[in-house]
């Protein structure tokens, strides 16, 4: 016997049907223009993460072409990095006024300010960088000495403050912040290398023609030919170089406004000090980005991950001080030592490769993340072996093993993108880790990644300058 439904019964089942299906069509229409919101919320901030350290990279981008034109020579990468380091007066300040004002100091004004300054000192840079100053019986770099503490003082401040202000949106784009903090590596490099390998020195016949007073008073004229040392010069200027940074300085402005005015950027952001919700799936119903329900009878289920104890957060800031101390300070004081011996070309492909892998390590981070302290551990002990391979590498220089032969390229060049390959993950895993502990512990991430920095400068030129020993390589003419 067949069932017999009314009409009244078809009717209800019909509406049941049509308000569900209505329900499926604003969850997919909402999904979709989450999804649209959050790529553009993403690429923005790594126009904002490209801010964060394209002043100082650059700087190290163009110092083999510096250093062929200031009287400071090859020692001038020491000095820089005590210099960069000095401009910590900058986030320390920060910090202490955060801590005395128990947090609430707003980041957005001095976001502003930093833009701001970093503009400005790059304009002038361009303008200031080749005049000296006759100083203690020599002449100094002061005008760019003085300015690149303006434009460190810029970098290192946005540890502690571009860092906290990415807590209040979602987990995932940490990633993207670091992947902007890649690229601002990888842009300054690949202008470089379009600029061309300017600075290289090349031996050059040189004709001479000297006069000589002879006794009986006549003048006996002679040629003499010889070898000298000739730069090559770039494709376009330094001091057009500089311009493009403070344009790159002026995108991280326009896209740190948009990000706070855009109403598709400001409903992505979670409340302060609360842990982002993880990611849920899109046929539940939810907002991935802003952990939200889409309608109002669903309730999220949301289960969280432990969280760290005491003593882990202490061990992973003593290891971001560490690392810090190796990649910041210590190696880019002497990496002139370990790589001029295998030629020039060894110092700029060091550079160039690393900065590339810089920021494609941390957009892989993205897809094999990983947040356990142990592999920390290990990650840390391969950069020191790294670390203490420079190190041995430069304390033999002008003459180490294979130097001046290209297996000995090869090998100084995929150590460093190995060793950048290294810092670039482990960066990434502590400011995943320390994101679920909230804003303060990102503070804290930033504070001990300039004081680690900062060591590791005060020792790379005690080295250099006070015991001198590290010894350049010779001119090969």
């Amino acid at each position: 016997m067949g069932t017999v439904i009314n009409s009244g019964e078809k009717e209800e089942t019909l509406e049941e049907t049509n308000t569900t299906l209505t329900a499926k069509v604003v969850i997919w229409c909402n999904m979709r223009k989450v999804t649209s919101d959050s790529v553009l919320c993403y690429v923005l901030v790594c126009l904002f993460g490209v801010g964060s350290w394209i002043a100082v990279n650059g700087l190290w981008s163009e110092l083999p072409l510096l250093v062929e034109v200031l009287p400071e020579k090859w020692h001038l990468p020491s000095y820089l990095t005590v210099i960069i380091q000095c401009a910590n007066i900058g986030p320390l300040f920060y910090t202490v006024a955060n801590h005395c004002s128990k947090g609430r100091l707003k980041e957005p004004p001095f976001v502003y300010l930093l833009v701001l300054i970093g503009c400005v000192s790059c304009v002038l840079s361009a303008i200031l960088w080749r005049n000296t100053v006759y100083i203690l019986g020599a002449n100094r770099s002061v005008p760019l000495i003085c300015l690149t503490f303006f434009l460190s003082l810029v970098d290192c401040t946005s540890s502690v403050v571009f860092l906290p202000y990415m807590a209040s949106f979602p987990v995932k784009y940490m990633t993207g912040f670091y992947i902007g903090e890649g690229l601002s590596g990888l842009l300054p490099s690949l202008v470089a290398l379009i600029q061309g390998l300017g600075g290289e020195t090349v031996c050059v016949n040189t004709t001479i023609t000297n006069h000589t007073h002879l006794p009986n008073g006549t003048w006996y004229n002679y040629t003499e030919y010889i070898l000298q040392p000739k730069v090559s010069q770039p494709l376009f200027p330094v001091s057009d170089f500089f311009i493009f940074l403070s344009f790159m300085m002026l995108i991280c402005g326009t896209s740190f406004t948009l990000l706070n005015v855009l109403p598709q950027c400001r409903r992505l952001k979670v409340l302060p000090n609360e842990p982002s919700l993880p990611d849920i799936p899109n046929g539940d119903g939810y907002d991935s980005d802003s952990s939200r329900p889409l309608l109002a009878h669903k309730k999220p289920n949301v289960v969280f991950g432990p969280r760290l104890s005491k003593h882990v957060i202490v061990l992973v800031l003593g290891l971001t001080c560490w690392i810090n101390a190796l990649s910041n300070g210590f190696l880019p004081a002497i990496q002139s030592y370990y790589t001029l011996p295998y030629a020039g070309a060894a110092y700029h492909l060091a550079i160039n490769l690393s900065s590339i892998a810089n920021p494609l390590v941390c957009f892989l981070a993205l897809f094999f993340p990983t947040y356990k302290w142990r592999n920390l551990v290990v990650m840390v002990v391969l950069i020191t072996t790294g670390a203490s391979y420079f190190t041995v590498t430069a304390a033999l220089s002008p003459y180490p093993p294979l130097a001046g032969t290209t297996t000995g390229q090869v090998i100084i060049v995929l150590c460093s993108i190995t060793m950048t390959a290294l810092v670039s993950y482990s960066k990434v895993t502590i400011a995943s880790m320390l994101r679920g502990e909230g804003r303060q512990a990102l503070i804290w991430c930033g504070a001990m990644t300039q004081i680690g920095s900062t060591l590791g400068a005060i020792s790379g030129f005690t080295l250099v300058n006070i015991f001198s020993l590290f010894h350049s390589a010779p001119s090969s003419c």
